[in-house]
């Protein structure tokens, strides 16, 4: 056994599956990898999980651990272990063969697929006669070792400037490493202000979205079938009744984001569809952000 899994079983003994409650009903434990740094976001991957569990009948604790310090080792823990641990990940074709992606977009495509970019301040300038793909092509951006956009990205004739860790992207950022740290709409005001003290050049561009076919799932391991198939029924009965979206939106970030981020003012750039599977283009067109919709009604 290894070092680093060592340390994570003795934070972790009490690992289950599911069991049987006393009084009737099932109990499902479930161990949230995530990379330190994500702070903002990690209070709704935990509601979220919980919301999928109470809508397949269970209950059950939710844990987060914020180890180890990449999500290439997050990875690598929950294909190579027994225990359910669940990851989030921007998917793609080799963790969706090595894991069990739970098929439901968790930011329902508009949180993923649209992105907006964190810049130095002084590069707004440049980035305001920026209109085609081919004008974008003159700025490289920031991804860190192994996320799923960077093939994506790649494959649009962009340069990708990769980091170790998360949290390594923001002084690159602000040190010139690279022009453009490439942010999901609901991640980049979060951790802009997470980060704008320490890295007072750095802000948030003005003019661009940047939109491609992408997702972010719950990923675990493929000894635990039991496991997805609860997450994935959940969270798809969850998008059925609303409450998915309504959850979503109760996220100060994110109701904070769609208001700041002005899509409608935004020059529109499309990236081609690549490096994604069937089932993933699929899930992305059958669990869709519905502008509009109301709280406490389904989405359709």
């Amino acid at each position: 056994m290894g070092k680093g899994l060592m340390i994570l079983c003795c934070l972790v003994p009490f690992l289950m599956g599911a069991y049987p409650l006393p009084g009737g009903g099932l109990s499902q434990d479930v161990t949230l990898l995530v990379e330190p740094g994500r702070g903002p976001v990690e209070g709704y991957y935990k509601a979220l999980i919980e919301l999928a569990l109470k809508k397949s009948g269970y209950i059950g604790n939710v844990s987060v651990v914020r180890y180890p310090p990449s999500q290439l080792s997050n990875t690598d823990l929950v294909i190579n272990s027994s225990d359910p641990y669940t990851i989030v990940a921007g998917t793609n074709p080799r963790f969706e063969e090595q894991m069990l992606a739970v098929h439901v977009p968790i930011y329902l495509g508009l949180g993923s697929g649209y992105r907006i970019m964190l810049i130095r301040r002084d590069s707004q300038q440049r980035l305001s006669t920026v209109k085609t793909l081919k004008d974008l092509q003159a700025f490289s951006v920031g991804q860190g070792r192994g996320w799923s956009d960077i093939p994506i990205l790649e494959n649009a004739g962009l340069t990708v400037v990769q980091g170790e860790q998360y949290r390594d992207l923001f002084p690159m950022l602000a040190w010139g490493r690279f022009d453009l740290f490439s942010r999901g709409l609901f991640e980049v005001y979060p951790e802009y202000e997470s980060y704008r003290e320490e890295y007072p050049t750095l802000a948030v561009e003005e003019r661009l979205v940047v939109v491609y076919p992408f997702a972010i799932f719950f990923f675990v391991s493929r000894e635990h079938h039991e496991l997805h198939r609860i997450l994935e029924q959940g969270l798809s009965k969850a998008y059925a009744s609303g409450e998915l979206q309504d959850l979503l939106m109760a996220q100060p970030t994110v109701s904070d984001a769609l208001t700041r981020a002005r899509l409608d003012k935004r020059m529109r750039i499309d990236l081609p569809a690549y490096d994604m599977t069937l089932e993933t283009l699929k899930a992305i067109q059958a669990y869709p952000f519905v502008f509009g919709k109301e709280k406490g009604q389904p989405p359709y």
